[in-house]
């Protein structure tokens, strides 16, 4: 079965069952740790994979990286939340599709958001934004998407100041770079044209 249909079958059915126990938004958020704790730490798949481990050090392994023994995360887990986590992760194991766990937990995102209305935006800024100026950009993007937006920040010295907005496909690049860029291509074309 390819990879893909079966990581979002695995994944619609924890957001299903998720949705009926009303934990889907933090499923949701532990989903979300699952899935960095895999980008930061590219040895944990291969930990996971491997034959040798025992499914309850596994199972053990994936809770901890899910964030739900960390008292450093600000995720709602309740013993409901641990139990729907934890028996997924058994089911997972049990059927030997931990090499999908990763992917399943993408695929989770992305139906949560599709079903709660929920764009993703990523605003470059060269500094730390104002809490202001943020809830500002924040509100006009949803307004204009008809969307709730989840926001990622970058800090990126090298735009020089302003923002770049990404957002369901479309940028809004208000950076000084991109304003220089804009100038200096303009007296370019002018120049061209006197010569």
């Amino acid at each position: 079965m390819e990879v893909g249909i079966l990581s979002v079958r695995y994944a619609k059915a924890l957001y299903d069952f998720a949705k009926q126990k009303q934990v889907d938004k933090e499923v949701y958020d532990i989903m979300r740790v699952l899935i960095n704790s895999f980008t930061d730490n590219l040895r944990l798949a291969v930990t996971v994979n491997d034959p040798l481990l025992d499914p309850s050090d596994k199972i053990g392994l994936l809770m901890t990286a899910s964030g739900i023994y960390s008292t450093h995360n600000d995720i709602q887990k309740n013993d409901l939340v641990i139990s729907v986590i934890r028996d997924f992760f058994k089911l997972v194991i049990n059927n030997k599709r931990e090499g999908y766990i990763r992917t399943i937990a993408m695929n989770y995102q992305e139906i949560y958001r599709k079903e709660n209305n929920i764009a993703i935006a990523k605003i470059t800024t060269a500094v730390e934004l104002d809490k202001n100026v943020e809830e500002m950009i924040l509100k006009r993007a949803s307004q204009i998407l008809h969307k709730d937006i989840e926001l990622h920040k970058v800090i990126d010295k090298k735009i020089n100041g302003g923002f770049i907005l990404d957002v369901d496909g479309y940028r809004v690049n208000a950076s000084v770079s991109s304003q220089i860029s804009k100038i200096k291509r303009t007296l370019l074309d002018k120049n061209r044209r006197i010569v």
